[in-house]
């Protein structure tokens, strides 16, 4: 007899002795209470182990990752790009100390309040495992969350190529190969192995952060031992010197350059921040772990950016800045962790567009707003690994390798993810001011004392029949879309959500998209549109958002033209900037295209039985059937004042 079978038989035994005894049969209970249950037990959930069922079926859990673990190696290893090792040393040497110090705060600045913007939108409403998508979808519509999700896939894939066009880079340099197909090839060798490493499953690129984001703290801690003791002035690097320093301090731009081009240049190296963001079907809590993951993330990077560059500008004359991408390598200590650190940054970053990009992708097929990208919904695994988007994001990261040329491909990268960090900024403003309307209309109608009608739920809506015949009214609708706007909750970063500053940084990344190339700015905002529109002709229905209540031209309108005396009717007020104003009256929505009686065909029924006995009630449940000859009936119960 086994040791279990034996405690189970003296826990009998007690309790036929016992059976009258209060006090033994609680013992009893603590006795069975702190029995181990093995996992395939009935109560084995109960005891924190894995459930039955999941044993006997074979079932495989999805893993879940925390803040750290999770958003905070992502975030980091996506932020400390190939730019910082291979282009930190020419910002200097362009822009000077001073205007490469802006660039690096702008750059960190613009990212942060679309940080914190995102951070506001997933704690007020929800984030589904689409990640940007996910955030401008359920506040502003999937129709806007398309064009944006789509835009920035885009900038993903560009942004992979760059990196692995720095790795090829890089890698010919240190063999000394002058041939720039050598280079190509060992880009496209880098993103074939990584598609491999996403297709395996998440474990594998968690598995593989953890070393990658080790060898970038050996190259940063590298560079920093060898900048106190190396001294190399055949090679430019003088040491710790004041001359060197105030020579460094001015721009010196060279060959048609200006500080929009260089921040052009630095600004990829930053656009991975809402990697925590595309990973939320991961995490085991999104609401708490995004925030903290990236915040840390970013203050982290802010401080390693700024040391790379003011150290440089410190201990290297400007023409070796100018002309030697690998200067960071000579003057560490080691030299091989940079170059490592060099290779990794190269590698992680890629890793990151290969593993967050196809998520998007999958989020935005599965919302069949698309049609052309249905096909990419179908995911693999307990993790639901998105393979054919990973094929498709690493066949589009291959074409962009073959054009090659980081400074060629910088710009390029730099333009989408401007644009849909400004969406995202909006989509916060937006989504408060629609809170406020929500206010106001409650206390409005709280202060007319009006009531919904009896036994109505929600009010009656005509659905249009989908092209296969059947009523559909939920495509395009997240799963986590939960239909209402919360308040953001108090914390140590909440201060720093403002929506008129969302605002205010929206206005600035449009005009900063225009100024670092206007023609490649022109392009995409026409692109952006264009997505739009044909989202709009494409699909047959989408989710309106949180937000669609709020309409900015209104509200524009609004602060130009108060109601009031004829004489203020054309002042603006800056007072009224600062408040949210009420329409008082109700508003209907009424659809543009209501169905024709020759189409549709409504029948009423009662629900519910008439008998004596509730003959006193009003007939609250009723049912309404549409129905045409070409469509399938649908029933949606209403009730009736």
């Amino acid at each position: 007899m086994s040791k279990r079978d034996s405690g189970d038989n003296i826990g009998a035994n007690a309790f036929v002795a016992n059976r009258g005894n209060d006090d033994d049969t609680t013992k009893l209970k603590d006795y069975f209470d702190h029995q181990p249950y093995q996992e395939d037990e009935l109560f084995a959930d109960e005891s924190g182990l894995k459930p039955w069922w999941t044993s006997n079926f074979l079932l495989r859990q999805p893993t879940l990752f925390g803040a750290w673990d999770g958003v905070f190696t992502s975030c980091l290893i996506n932020i400390l790009g190939v730019i910082v090792f291979l282009r930190s040393g020419w910002i200097v040497a362009e822009a000077g100390l001073w205007m490469s110090t802006l660039i690096v705060t702008v750059s960190v600045l613009v990212i942060l309040t679309s940080v914190l913007s995102a951070i506001a939108i997933c704690e007020m409403g929800s984030v589904g495992s689409g990640g940007v998508y996910s955030v401008l979808s359920s506040t502003l519509g999937s129709r806007v969350g398309g064009a944006f999700g789509l835009l920035y896939c885009f900038g993903n894939a560009v942004e992979g190529a760059l990196h692995a066009a720095g790795f090829g880079e890089s890698i010919a340099e240190l063999f000394v190969i002058k041939n720039p197909w050598i280079e190509t090839v060992f880009g496209i060798g880098l993103i074939l192995f990584l598609v491999i490493i996403n297709i395996a499953g998440v474990q594998w690129v968690m598995k593989f952060q953890f070393f990658l984001l080790l060898g970038l703290l050996l190259a940063v801690g590298d560079f920093l031992v060898g900048s106190l003791l190396e001294v190399h002035p055949e090679v430019g690097i003088t040491g710790w010197s004041t001359e060197t320093f105030w020579n460094n301090t001015s721009p010196m731009y060279s060959n048609g350059s200006d500080w929009f081009s260089v921040f052009g240049v630095f600004f990829p190296t930053v656009t991975g921040i809402l990697a925590g963001v595309n990973m939320a079907g991961d995490l085991k809590q999104p609401a708490k772990d995004i925030p903290v993951g990236t915040l840390s993330a970013v203050c982290f990077s802010f401080l390693v950016y700024l040391t790379c560059i003011w150290i440089l500008g410190w201990t290297c004359d400007r023409s070796a800045l100018q002309i030697d991408f690998l200067i960071m390598e000579k003057e560490a200590f080691f030299g091989i962790f940079v170059l490592i650190g060099l290779y990794v940054s190269s590698v992680s970053t890629c890793l990151g567009v290969l593993y967050g990009t196809p998520r998007v992708l999958q989020s935005i097929a599965g919302q069949k707003i698309v049609p052309v990208l249905q096909p990419l919904e179908k995911g693999r695994g307990p993790n639901n690994v998105p393979v054919l988007a990973v094929l498709v994001v690493g066949a589009v990261t291959l074409v962009f390798v073959l054009i090659g040329q980081i400074n060629r491909l910088a710009p390029i990268v730099t333009l989408p993810f401007l644009l849909t960090y400004a969406g995202i900024d909006y989509a916060h403003f937006a989504l408060v001011q629609a809170r406020l309307l929500n206010i106001s209309s409650a206390q409005f109608a709280a202060s007319k004392d009006r009531k919904p009608p009896s036994g109505l739920l929600q009010s009656p809506t005509f659905l249009q029949p989908t092209e296969e015949g059947s009523y559909s009214p939920q495509l395009g609708l997240d799963p986590e879309f939960s239909g209402e706007i919360l308040s953001q909750p108090k914390s140590c970063y909440s201060v720093f959500c403002n929506h008129y500053v969302s605002l205010f940084a929206c206005a600035l990344k449009v005009m900063m998209v225009l100024l670092v190339h206007w023609i490649y700015g022109l392009a995409f905002l026409a692109i952006l549109g264009s997505l739009y529109l044909y989202i709009g002709r494409c699909s047959q229905t989408y989710s309106p958002g949180l937000a669609h209540e709020f309409s900015f031209f209104e509200w524009i309108f609004d602060l130009a033209f108060s109601p009031g005396s004829a004489d203020d009717h054309a002042k603006f007020s800056w007072r009224r900037f600062w408040k949210n104003h009420r329409k008082d009256y109700e508003e209907v929505i009424v659809g543009s295209q209501p169905p024709s009686r020759d189409l549709y065909r409504t029948e009423q029924s009662q629900v519910t039985d008439v008998s004596k006995d509730f003959n006193w009630r009003k007939p609250y449940h009723q049912a309404t059937m549409l129905s045409n000859t070409d469509v399938s009936s649908h029933q949606s119960e209403v009730g009736e004042e």
